[in-house]
């Protein structure tokens, strides 16, 4: 099986903000970015859709303007 793109959206959030989505199911697990990482429970992709929408909430009360 080849990598296969499940969703790909991008969303602008504000006028100076946006989110790119990407998510793929991979055969098998992948090296990870040079990003710093956490280890990560996988569910479902609900439940990974839910936690990161709950990452991008908790990332904009840190880093915008109210």
């Amino acid at each position: 099986m080849k990598a296969k793109l499940l969703l790909r959206k991008r969303l602008t959030l504000t006028e100076t903000c946006f989110v790119d989505i990407r998510i793929w199911q991979v055969p098998k697990p992948v090296r990870g970015s040079p990003h710093d990482e956490v280890d990560y429970a996988y569910v479902d992709l609900e439940r990974l859709q839910d936690d990161f929408w709950k990452d991008v909430e908790l990332w904009m009360k840190d880093h915008t303007q109210s």
